[in-house]
């Protein structure tokens, strides 16, 4: 049986309130060569159930005792087929051609074996409200990497054989294990953040990481970074290098490209809901809200089961 492509890896923790919309982002991509590999780290909620009410053989649903993120990622890690790893958090959403565009930039860009991208933010009423865009280029994210954290974990796509030369997560840590996982993997490659938002995060006050003070973790891991290898310091008011915010609200008339994306996809958001028996007019009232005109006149790919 011919491997996938991409392997998605996914850790659920009583995600019962957003893993139908975080699966179906990915089974409604454009590219759709991939499996997905969620680890249910011992929920205790409706999260299992929910998940096996969408039938998609990409599909490979382990349960497995709490053990906490590190280790569930490192664990479907170690289960993944493809030659690309792919994150994706259970609270979140992957915009509709998010792999398209990635596996094309990368076909196209071959020494690249880290990709992420700029990000769409939901704080409330499920509307994006905020873009952040993180510095694009190999040089400036080495740099930005002394100072912060310069990708978004959940937008991220990596070579498997990278991964398993580095061992994979450090299960030292079990917060911001993703930011020393880069401290680690910049250095070897070279890597890109795509300017074009293809990844939601969704922020909402029930995250258990949001509660735990991550900074001290942090410093440890910059720290270490600084000390052990190349990593160049550079000053914080370095413009280039700072994230950047921009707010955005629903646009309904003269709409720019973003506005025009989220219409897309969420019509794409509202087909798949439908077709997997999950509830969707909430992504049909979305595409209106953001660009009416797309409902009407935006083809879509057929979408297998």
């Amino acid at each position: 049986m011919k491997s996938p492509t991409i392997s998605v890896i996914m850790s659920v923790y009583n995600d019962a309130d957003y893993i139908e919309k975080a699966i179906v982002s990915l089974l409604v991509q454009t590219f759709n060569d991939f499996e997905i590999i969620i680890i249910n780290d011992g929920s205790t909620d409706k999260t299992e159930k929910l998940i096996r009410k969408i039938n998609d053989p990409r599909i490979n649903l382990i349960n497995r005792p709490n053990r906490g993120l590190t280790k569930s990622l490192n664990y479907a890690l170690s289960k993944a087929k493809g030659k690309w790893i792919a994150r994706q958090d259970a609270d979140d959403i992957s915009i509709f051609n998010r792999f398209e565009r990635q596996i094309d930039y990368l076909q196209k860009h071959p020494k690249v074996k880290l990709l992420g991208s700029a990000q769409f933010v939901i704080r409330r009423y499920d509307l994006v409200e905020e873009i952040f865009s993180f510095p694009c280029d190999n040089e400036i994210i080495e740099k930005a990497l002394s100072l912060y954290n310069p990708f978004v974990h959940g937008s991220m796509i990596i070579d498997k054989d990278l991964l398993i030369k580095n061992n994979g997560y450090n299960e030292k840590y079990r917060y911001v294990q993703d930011y020393e996982l880069w401290t680690r993997l910049v250095p070897q490659t070279f890597v890109k953040n795509l300017s074009t938002p293809l990844y939601i995060r969704c922020v909402h006050k029930n995250c258990s990481e949001a509660k735990v003070d991550k900074e001290p973790i942090f410093q440890e891991i910059q720290n270490q970074y600084l000390k052990f290898s190349f990593g160049r310091n550079i000053e914080d008011n370095d413009s280039e290098t700072l994230i950047k915010s921009k707010s955005i609200y629903p646009i309904v008339s003269f709409a720019d490209k973003h506005s025009l994306l989220l219409a897309k996809h969420y019509m794409h958001m509202f087909r798949g809901l439908k077709k997997y028996g999950t509830s969707s007019y909430r992504s049909l009232l979305n595409s209106f809200i953001y660009c009416p005109v797309i409902p009407f006149f935006y083809r879509f790919p057929k979408i297998e089961k």
